[in-house]
């Protein structure tokens, strides 16, 4: 089992009311840090993941990363199974979907080209 933490931008909405920033990642050491003002006391936690997709990551990143190492297992007739997770309103779906459908038809292509290399 892999896991995984993705991070994306503020809205413009947050950014026009300036939301502060209270996530931050370290691609490099696949941190990802959360800081929080408790009682006027800064409190900071840090966990590590097995990978970490910052804000500047690209829809092609996640599919690169949580999708196609799937593929093989998929085709081998394992089940497998991609959770996304968190708040609403944070991106959940837009990262399943990639905006308009386009992760599924990007997987379904990607099959078809795995499976014909067999």
């Amino acid at each position: 089992m892999a896991y995984s933490f993705i991070h994306r931008p503020l809205s413009d909405e947050a950014r026009r009311v300036s939301t502060p920033l209270v996530v931050t990642c370290n691609d490099q050491r696949r941190e990802v840090s959360v800081a929080q003002n408790i009682a006027n006391k800064e409190i900071d936690r840090t966990v590590a993941f097995d990978k970490v997709l910052g804000p500047k990551s690209q829809q092609q990143d996640v599919f690169n990363h949580a999708v196609v190492p799937l593929v093989s297992e998929v085709l081998d007739g394992y089940n497998c199974t991609i959770f996304a997770y968190g708040q609403t309103g944070t991106g959940k779906t837009y990262i399943m979907e990639g905006g308009g459908g386009k992760a599924l038809v990007q997987f379904l292509l990607y099959i078809f080209t795995c499976y014909t290399c067999f």
